[in-house]
């Protein structure tokens, strides 16, 4: 009889030691979970007002006469892009469902990054790059536009509108589908948006025709000529430039 009591004493101590150590994991896992809820908020909120102001400043080098005075502006809309692009890399969604919205953010950091540089040196924007700052500014509201609608449903629901517990709990068994990400989905809704614009073509790594280039190795090479002895020319190479002005 003692011997049976001490067997459901030790048993039920085990019992506890286990319920107590799984409520710890289970809290601490949760507390995980709400610190990577609040900081994917915060980084959603951050790009929201990134852009809003990026929009703002667009708007302003629009109305100037591109001269150094406004070298200050575009300098404060390509952090502006900069940042909400980096914001928006932080959320948890598939990278194709930010892929073109954040390229539009490179772009427009790239190309206000120019311009700064351009003007502060006394250069004022050609026409070609007026018009592409002017279509930048027009994207960028209805990029404004779109995100403000998503901030709308994240405020209604909280930083649990992430919902990161069931994506993680999904990823533990392989066989789970996986749950709705409402997050993924409606991002992947703007980035649609964002595939509709015209393309955009200006001297810069983050261009459309970037994209489309020939690599190197896929183009055709030409047989090196050498001169015939006594000859003593060598081929030339030939270069061509050009400027514009505003009209």
């Amino acid at each position: 009889m003692k011997r049976s009591a001490l067997v459901a004493l030790m048993s039920l101590a085990v019992l506890l030691v286990v319920s107590a150590w799984a409520f710890e994991q289970w809290s601490a896992r949760r507390h995980f979970e709400n610190l990577l809820n609040a900081e994917y908020q915060r980084s959603f909120f951050d790009a929201v007002l990134n852009v809003r102001g990026l929009e703002v400043l667009l708007g302003k080098a629009l109305v100037g006469d591109g001269g150094p005075q406004d070298a200050g502006l575009l300098g404060e809309a390509w952090q502006e892009a900069v940042l909400a692009q980096r914001d928006l890399s932080r959320l948890p969604v598939q990278p194709g469902a930010i892929g073109r919205t954040s390229q539009f953010l490179n772009q427009v950091g790239e190309f206000t990054n120019l311009l700064m540089r351009q003007t502060a040196a006394g250069r004022p924007p050609s026409p070609d790059q007026w018009n592409t700052l002017e279509e930048l500014h027009r994207q960028a509201g209805i990029l404004n536009t779109q995100l403000q609608a998503v901030q709308r449903r994240v405020e209604a629901d909280g930083a649990r509108y992430w919902e990161i517990a069931p994506e993680l709990r999904a990823r533990r068994g392989a066989l789970r589908p996986s749950p709705p990400d409402p997050a993924n989905a409606e991002l992947e809704a703007v980035n649609r948006e964002m595939e509709q614009f015209p393309t955009l073509v200006y001297d810069g790594a983050f261009s459309e025709h970037m994209d489309r280039r020939v690599p190197r190795a896929a183009t055709p090479v030409r047989p090196l000529v050498r001169p015939r002895p006594g000859n003593g020319r060598w081929p030339w190479l030939t270069g061509r430039g050009g400027n514009s002005r505003r009209g």
